[in-house]
């Protein structure tokens, strides 16, 4: 998180019309745009690990991050209806480039949770002669099914790679993350004041 956007964050939701929710996680931002009149959280990008504990981040889940965001209207943060979940990969060839490798499919205990991709996105990136590539998927979730995954120790499959969300020391960020979005207020209802 940048130096000063807490205070200023902080400074914002006292100001405005709803309550203070707790402080987000150290791996979280919130930032407010004035020009679009939006509040965005942003949860950093973490590492994904397949198996539960591999020798390095970068080896597991094929080099595959996971972050999250989410929107409010105006300057006070409110309980989402829905999540963006962005999973980010990096590595010497297109992973995700064709459709049918986008395949995105959690498992919570026994229970499946299919979940479609909506976007994706890429870059070549060159540092001298090195040559790598930059994908980006966006998939939308409702968000009791963020708090399903995020709070437990689904598993996942994105694609032919398998991750864990739960299952390594990033655990605890997606928890943490989870139970900061559950403590914001409800988003008030159009037509019935604010209390």
């Amino acid at each position: 998180m940048r130096p000063g956007v807490m205070a200023v964050v902080l400074a914002i939701l006292c100001a405005g019309a709803g309550p203070v929710a707790a402080q987000p996680p150290e791996a979280a931002s919130v930032e407010y745009d004035r020009f679009k009149n939006r509040s965005s959280v942003w949860l950093d990008p973490q590492w994904l690990s397949w198996p539960p504990n591999p020798t390095t981040p970068e080896a597991s889940a094929g080099g595959l991050k996971l972050g999250a965001t989410f929107a409010c209207p105006g300057q006070t943060l409110w309980f989402p209806s829905e999540v963006w979940l962005v999973f980010w990969y990096r590595g010497k060839d297109w992973r995700y480039l064709r459709e049918g490798s986008r395949s995105l499919t959690f498992m919570v205990g026994e229970q499946r949770i299919p979940v479609k991709v909506s976007s994706h996105d890429g870059e070549v990136l060159t540092e001298g002669r090195e040559v790598e590539v930059m994908e980006s998927m966006h998939a939308k979730v409702p968000v009791a099914t963020f708090l399903k995954l995020f709070e437990s120790e689904a598993v996942g499959q994105l694609g032919w790679v398998e991750f864990g969300i739960g299952l390594n020391d990033t655990a605890s960020v997606f928890r943490q993350f989870a139970q900061y979005v559950r403590t914001l207020p409800p988003a008030p209802v159009a037509g019935r004041p604010r209390k």
